[in-house]
């Protein structure tokens, strides 16, 4: 099994042009933090698109709910906008190095 996952690595490798060289080049340990940094972005993004298609009180999919037109559905859009993230960092300093920006300003 082993074998065969080679081969089929090495001929996908050859289909693409890739050679050994330039494996080394492009997985280079240097650009790990960059992958998960791209990765987490693309997942907050993925999350936050989610989020607002199928949670937010103004998008409506199906044609019962596009007939209703406009609604004054406040209780729901409040809701909405006072997720539990929202709620848990209510109470917090909105600074980052808060800290630091105390010492810096003293």
């Amino acid at each position: 099994c082993a074998r065969a996952g080679q081969v089929l690595t090495s001929s996908l490798h050859a289909m693409l042009g890739f050679k050994p060289q330039h494996i080394k080049k492009w997985n280079a340990v240097e650009a790990y933090p960059l992958f998960v940094t791209l990765g987490a972005a693309v997942g907050v993004c993925a999350f936050q698109c989610t989020r607002c298609l199928f949670f937010s009180p103004d998008v409506r999919i199906n044609k019962d709910d596009r007939a209703a037109g406009v609604l004054d559905n406040f209780k729901e859009g409040a809701n909405f906008k006072d997720h539990a993230v929202k709620r848990v960092v209510k109470g917090h300093s909105r600074q980052v190095m808060g800290p630091i920006n105390k010492m810096m300003s003293q």
